[in-house]
């Protein structure tokens, strides 16, 4: 299947993009897996001129509100939904510091907001004052996505699925193929979020990813269009439903909330209400936030089919439309993506790629959809998913291990994965021949193994010469013309370098062993992992 654009990630940035993409006439297809705790999921949606503690102002806010609400808009027309409140936000002024701060900045403000005055309220503690903005609102994220989601779907523009992108997405100069899915398209651009801090391609970018945490609550009778800020934002939801945040924390970066988020939030939020409230929910997420905090768009230098849209950050949904809209003129070849927002990549030292990528790219090369392949010692099951996806449910994959807790691990993935086509195989991979099903002689596509021990497992427990030669010879009976033998041999533990030795032996006995990818002599310390890529020529 062919596409202008493969777009990673069904995020605000990811969605965004899709849909100036989809403007401009491209085909394109949106990959997710269902991550519930992305940022974009839990995050308010807020657009506000004047924020922070240092009443900061977002640069060309005018324009880009305009641009943010046509945009949203229109969207509302296209997914029957709505999503965005045109409501400006009230600010309260914390105590009189922050109140003498504002006017000594009164200048760089302009028409973002209104004279500040005395705020008199029932429901918000007002005593010293605030103003109220004169432009600003909310977007409805989650409907945004949900909407925009079901639209991909019903058009067979999305793909539900978790992808390995190291193992999974081949990046030529042209076109970019993803293995297992059938998928061929001119660009891919990852919108990622926090996962992009894990991208190969992209790792010598800057992040300070920030968990942020927030409170779903419920206030009695109180009922407000706008959001209200005083240390903390109150944004009303329906009914007497309001979202309550934001925390910022950068040691524990994951999406657990936290009683001591919930105690943060609810202190500050009892200094602006004058009601009493229930909370309902607490939810929690990592935000993307890059260097400089400000979004990055663009192309890789050196992989021009390989593009990026990541750290929208608390701006997002303000930012979002435009970053795209320019993001899709480049890959459309009609315009480029302004100074404050271009993609400029560090220079880094350029690293070899790992052995398990140099074993993926081979043996993606080799299987198609519909083969057979074996994963002859499956450990905690990544080669196991990874052959999976090369050849598809309408494929068959045997995975084995020797050890009960790998056996665990790896159907605990596939069952995670959504992977019917795999069968996991408990038995010590020197017995395959009787552990395999018969008939499979001259059938199979790839074989791979890895030796040593079960990372994170017993490490007394690991590959033998003897059993792993009998298992090189059970394998190559099984391969078909064509096929390949993946033997990735880690020497680190006693008894690893006896093991790849016996390796390199049984490869110089059969010359229809055409070895494509070997160690070189006296390069490599012994004690360093080596991989031996082997293809059968007949």
């Amino acid at each position: 299947m062919t596409h202008d654009v493969l777009i990673v990630g069904q995020g605000l940035a990811g969605t965004t993009l899709a849909w100036r993409l989809i403007e401009r006439g491209r085909r394109v297809l949106v990959v997710d897996g269902d991550r519930e705790a992305a940022a974009s999921r839990v995050a308010a949606g807020l657009i506000t001129p004047v924020t922070g503690k240092r009443f900061g102002v977002t640069p060309q806010f005018a324009s880009l509100w305009a641009e943010a609400k046509a945009f949203y808009r229109g969207m509302e027309t296209r997914l029957g939904r709505k999503l965005l409140h045109d409501a400006p936000p009230l600010r309260l002024f914390a105590d009189g510091a922050e109140r003498e701060r504002f006017e000594s900045l009164r200048e760089r403000f302009a028409d973002l907001v209104e004279e500040p005055g005395a705020i008199n309220s029932e429901d918000f503690d007002g005593a010293h004052g605030g103003f109220r903005m004169t432009a600003g609102g909310r977007l409805r994220v989650g409907e945004y996505l949900d909407g925009s989601r079901q639209h991909f779907e019903d058009e067979g523009m999305f793909l539900a699925a978790h992808l390995d992108l190291a193992g999974e997405l081949t990046v030529e100069q042209e076109r970019v193929l993803l293995a297992g899915h059938g998928v061929e398209a001119r660009y891919a651009v990852l919108c990622q979020g926090f996962a992009a801090t894990r991208c190969p391609w992209f790792e010598s970018l800057s992040f300070r990813p920030a968990k942020g945490e927030a409170l779903t609550v419920r206030v009695p009778g109180l009922r407000s269009e706008r959001t209200v800020h005083r240390q903390v934002w109150l944004a009303p939801e329906e009914g007497d439903l309001f979202r309550v945040g934001a925390t910022y924390g950068w040691d524990s970066l994951d999406a657990t909330p936290t009683p001591e988020g919930r105690e943060e939030l609810e202190g500050k939020l009892r200094g602006l209400l004058r009601r009493p409230y229930e909370v309902l929910d607490q939810q929690a997420a990592v935000r993307p936030i890059m260097s400089g905090r400000r979004p990055r768009a663009g192309l890789h230098p050196a992989h021009p089919s390989l593009g990026f849209l990541n750290g929208l950050g608390s701006k997002g949904s303000l930012l979002a439309p435009t970053v795209a809209a320019q993001l899709a003129d480049l890959l459309c070849g009609h315009g480029e993506v302004s100074e404050a927002y271009r993609l400029e990549l560090p220079a880094a030292p350029s690293r070899p790629p790992r052995l398990t990528e140099q074993a993926h790219a081979e043996v993606r090369r080799v299987l198609k959809p519909g083969d057979m392949a074996i994963d002859a010692t499956a450990g905690n099951g990544y080669d196991t998913v990874f052959l999976a996806k090369c050849v598809t449910e309408t494929g068959k994959v045997y995975a084995v291990d020797l050890q009960a807790a790998a056996v665990r691990a790896v159907e605990k993935r596939v069952f995670e994965e959504s992977l019917p086509q795999v069968q996991v195989i408990q038995g010590n991979h020197g017995e395959i021949d009787a552990l395999l099903p018969a008939g499979l002689a001259g059938r199979v596509g790839a074989v791979m193994f890895n030796l040593g021990y079960l990372p994170g497992g017993d490490k007394s427990v690991v590959t033998a010469p003897e059993s792993t030669v009998t298992a090189l010879d059970a394998a190559w009976k099984l391969l078909r013309p064509g096929g390949l033998l993946s033997v990735l041999a880690y020497r680190g533990h006693p008894g690893g370098q006896s093991e790849a030795l016996a390796v390199s032996r049984w490869l110089g006995v059969d010359p229809a062993r055409r070895v494509l990818e070997k160690p070189a002599e006296g390069t490599a310390h012994e004690r360093e992992p080596v991989l031996w890529l082997v293809s059968r020529s007949s």
